[in-house]
């Protein structure tokens, strides 16, 4: 059985070992931030436009397909409804 606890220092030890405690820290706060700011419904409807217009000028006519990977299910649901939303031209779903 995976020990959680250890799991998750040893991760962080690797990831953030030779930062200081105050970078550490500093690292946590500016993570949190990006959390909020981008959740805020203006940066997602800029995401989604740009993320759609790439979709379609590059990824589309070359005959591929896309996938989606965000940093938390928050943001994922805020995407997948504004995606929905832009695709249907800006008329609610």
């Amino acid at each position: 059985m995976v020990d959680r606890i250890d799991l998750d220092t040893q991760i962080t030890g690797d990831i953030t070992g030779d930062l200081s405690e105050q970078d550490r820290d500093d690292l946590v706060t500016s993570c949190a931030k990006m959390a909020v700011l981008g959740k805020n419904l203006g940066c997602v409807r800029a995401v989604v436009q740009h993320r759609g217009t790439h979709f379609q000028t590059k990824v589309e006519p070359n005959g591929f397909k896309a996938q989606v990977v965000t940093f938390d299910r928050k943001y994922i649901l805020l995407l997948k409804f504004s995606i929905a939303f832009h695709i249907a031209g800006g008329q609610p779903v």
